[in-house]
């Protein structure tokens, strides 16, 4: 399941190729992509769900669940943002697979992922973050921040892409069947956060030495709380984009 989902993950950068993932762009546990501002595109999400989605939908039904190639379905299903094209444009397989959009304004309410999943994959994720940062306080070693500080100088796109990949995979089955739970028969969202609470990051930051706060870990957790994780463009940024592209 955990290998399923990270070949359908998507990480989008400004690079298109990145020196730290030069020679490794084939073997990347996830997709990646480039756009000029790091921004999610149209293009970007056509080119994911043709040549990424749909042939894992296809691998998965007829090599995991034995189910018959002509039998193949799936419903994909978005929410309604600037960077998904209409619905006619995402159709494949003589119309087998295929998407809807979830209606306006009603993303918070009716969208899976909002059920207590992307907040469970962030928490993962910086939970592999810190694992990687932080040096535990020891005896003989009196320059603790100094090495911490050098980890940090490491950390580059190739450690982003292996942490949301682990991240993404390591998201519970009982997370994801909670999420469909509270919309199918309106139980409370339940995450299962064992071992990742806002407690336990400020419990591991002060065994490093770090000064903080546990109000100031909570901060740091819901940072990006309300993000819609894409950038709407002005009418000039689209012109700029669309010329950009014609140019390349």
């Amino acid at each position: 399941m955990s290998l399923a989902r990270t070949a359908w993950s998507l990480v989008v950068s400004k690079a298109k190729q990145p020196r730290c993932l030069r020679g490794h762009m084939n073997k990347l546990p996830v997709v990646y992509d480039h756009s000029a501002k790091a921004w999610f595109t149209v293009r970007i999400f056509k080119n994911w769900f043709f040549n990424n989605f749909v042939s894992q939908v296809i691998r998965y039904q007829t090599q995991v669940l034995k189910v018959n190639r002509d039998q193949v379905r799936a419903l994909l299903l978005l929410d309604n943002a600037p960077a998904h094209p209409p619905s006619s444009e995402l159709v494949a397989d003589h119309g087998h697979i295929h998407v809807k959009f979830l209606p306006a304004n009603t993303i918070l309410l009716i969208q899976h992922m909002d059920q207590g999943i992307i907040v469970a994959f962030k928490h993962l994720y910086r939970t592999r973050f810190l694992e990687d940062m932080i040096v535990m306080i020891d005896a003989e070693e009196k320059n603790v921040g100094q090495l911490t500080l050098d980890n940090l100088k490491k950390y580059n796109r190739m450690s982003v892409v292996h942490n949301i990949a682990k991240a993404w995979g390591d998201i519970s089955i009982s997370t994801l069947a909670s999420g469909w739970n509270t919309l199918l028969h309106g139980t409370d969202p339940v995450v299962y956060f064992e071992g990742f609470e806002a407690d336990n990051f400020y419990c591991r930051l002060h065994e490093t030495g770090e000064q903080v706060k546990p109000d100031d870990v909570q901060d740091w957790l819901d940072c990006d709380e309300g993000d819609p994780g894409m950038q709407v463009l002005t009418e000039q940024e689209i012109a700029e984009t669309v010329l950009h592209s014609n140019g390349s």
